[in-house]
């Protein structure tokens, strides 16, 4: 099964639930396959609808950076992504969501663009994972370089703004 039309599809990000492999293609609406492992397909799994774009802007495109990394005692997951506009040398900003860790795995809080220091314009997370309970980020500056930097998943959860979904 194709992940669905749309340039948001283009980054996906796998993770296990119930015994399951799982797949997120998109962040509003929050898109969640299941992927066959033997067969490489993947089919629908849940789908829920959320006000994400109130918080990042309609006019950015909105795609998937890194994680997701479980936060447990939370009872959700930390997701790394990106806006872009614009083409080569456009903006590119990370930031970052939650979701709650069973299904229907609706979203539950999100922050607005941030930077970490680099570039105001062009500085985004390609990758996000969790190590010893920290979370370390792979950010590209400035189309020039990458740097690896490692931040507090408490420091993140603090910049969150909780968001009620808009419906299944």
């Amino acid at each position: 099964v194709l992940p669905g039309p749309g340039l948001t599809n283009k980054n996906f990000l796998f993770f296990q639930a119930a015994k399951k492999t799982l797949v997120i293609t998109s962040v509003s609406p929050h898109r969640i396959y299941e992927l066959d492992m033997d067969t490489g397909y993947m089919q629908p799994y849940a789908t829920t609808t959320n006000p994400v774009m109130n918080f990042l802007g309609s006019d950015h495109r909105v795609n998937l950076s890194g994680g997701p990394a479980r936060i447990a005692d939370k009872g959700c997951y930390l997701v790394a992504g990106h806006i872009s506009k614009g083409g080569w040398g456009g903006l590119r900003m990370t930031f970052f969501y939650t979701f709650r860790d069973s299904y229907p795995f609706d979203v539950l809080s999100v922050s607005r663009p941030v930077s970490f220091g680099f570039s105001n314009r062009l500085e985004y997370c390609n990758q996000m994972f969790e190590y010893e309970g920290s979370l370390h980020l792979s950010i590209g500056v400035n189309d020039d370089y990458s740097t690896l930097i490692r931040v507090d998943p408490e420091k993140v959860l603090n910049i969150m703004s909780p968001i009620a979904p808009s419906g299944p």
